[in-house]
């Protein structure tokens, strides 16, 4: 007993090690054909993947950025194989690392959760409630002169009615649409700036608002704006010392900070 005892923790003291060790890796940005090489299979890998095992394959040309739980950013892009094991080899650095880390630590549970739940089917339907919006995101906060509201296409339509509430005089909007866009100007009676909005869509014109999603539009004026972009300016300063170009930082200000803007 006492020797199948030695003989387990040693090999417990062997593996734990190894499952320490053990790293996943959100891709945040490719360029070229980077593909997962694990056994005989080769895998395309684009933004979103999550590496657990295999090897990163390069060619000329192709580079990809990746992130792991910590907020920690690894690049790589020179041709060759590279384990998942050894991508820890290849960490960015930013002089705000800081910042870079809280924020790329959030896109990583961001991108995580998002690999983990993807059971998306199209038309979303759940107890008769319509979510089919698709962009601005809830709760975006929108500083941009024109807005583009889209949608997701329903079966066996093409007709819609765009609502759109103004928060601070609770007046509503309906405008009928033919396509999954619509695309809206400041200055308007319907849209301007310094206001709240709630937008959704339906397809009747009366539609139960308890049973259609309703996103929140911050649409941002001048001085809005800048707050905002103050509040961010030390992870945009980060993201421009790692290399990041400008158009590159807007994305992704807009996708996982939810502040959109040109």
């Amino acid at each position: 007993m006492e020797k199948f005892l030695f003989f387990r923790i040693a090999f417990l003291a062997v593996l734990l090690p190894f499952a320490a060790n053990a790293q996943e890796y959100a891709v945040f940005k490719t360029s070229g054909t980077p593909n997962l090489v694990a056994g005989t299979s080769t895998t395309p890998i684009s933004k979103g993947s999550i590496l657990t095992t295999g090897s990163v394959s390069l060619a000329q040309q192709d580079a990809i950025v990746m992130l792991n739980n910590k907020g920690d950013v690894f690049e790589i892009n020179a041709p060759g194989n590279y384990t998942v094991a050894a991508i820890a080899n290849h960490k960015k650095t930013a002089e705000e690392e800081n910042f870079s880390s809280q924020y790329f630590s959030y896109v990583w549970r961001q991108m995580s959760s998002k690999s983990a739940t993807k059971t998306h089917t199209g038309n979303i339907y759940r107890d008769a409630f319509l979510n089919v919006l698709i962009l601005p995101v809830d709760s975006a906060s929108v500083y941009k002169n024109e807005v583009v509201f889209t949608w997701e296409k329903l079966k066996n339509t093409d007709q819609y009615y765009f609502f759109l509430k103004n928060k601070e005089t609770k007046t509503v909007s309906k405008m009928k649409v033919n396509g999954n866009s619509l695309t809206l100007y400041p200055g308007s009676n319907l849209l301007q700036k310094g206001n709240t909005y709630y937008w959704g869509i339906a397809t009747i014109e009366y539609p139960d608002f308890t049973k259609i999603k309703m996103n929140q539009l911050n649409y941002l004026n001048e001085e809005q704006f800048k707050s905002k972009k103050e509040e961010f300016a030390k992870i945009i300063e980060s993201l421009k010392a790692m290399g990041f170009k400008n158009a590159e930082i807007e994305a992704q200000m807009c996708q996982y900070r939810k502040l959109c803007f040109y």
